[in-house]
């Protein structure tokens, strides 16, 4: 089974291939087989095609910051991080051009291959990210 330390490594990682906006990259962490529920209680992504063209939507992400610790029980690490990206295609009430700032709790779960096997997201457009040292 996966360390602690590493499990915390893979969630930075996954974090880092988020920011390149690169689904072809963050598609790669996943288990052939890996899904994605983003978010909660969203339809279920399942595979290569269909993480891809998920990660891979047309925006431009200004920022992807993790949040305080990673907290990891048996497969699972699960994190807050701030997102801040621009919408190519925003959704009805955003102006387009606007800059999007969320506040996500990511949990995810491996494989003992350290690929992630399961990715739930829970997105919070009001929750504001402390000030950096608090």
């Amino acid at each position: 089974m996966n360390s602690r330390d590493v499990l915390v490594k893979l969630s930075d990682d996954y974090l880092a291939a988020v920011l390149t906006g690169d689904g072809d990259i963050v598609a790669a962490l996943f288990a052939p087989d890996g899904v994605v529920e983003d978010p909660i209680g969203a339809p279920v992504r399942r595979g290569y095609d269909q993480l891809r063209a998920f990660y891979g939507q047309p925006r431009d992400i200004r920022l992807v910051r993790r949040i305080g610790p990673v907290t990891v029980y048996g497969r699972s690490a699960a994190f807050q991080f701030e997102i801040r990206l621009t919408p190519r295609e925003p959704p009805p009430g955003i102006p387009s051009g606007s800059e999007v700032s969320l506040v996500i709790t990511d949990i995810l779960t491996f494989g003992d291959d350290g690929r992630i096997v399961r990715m739930v997201g829970i997105p919070d457009a009001l929750a504001r990210a402390a000030p950096s040292g608090r």
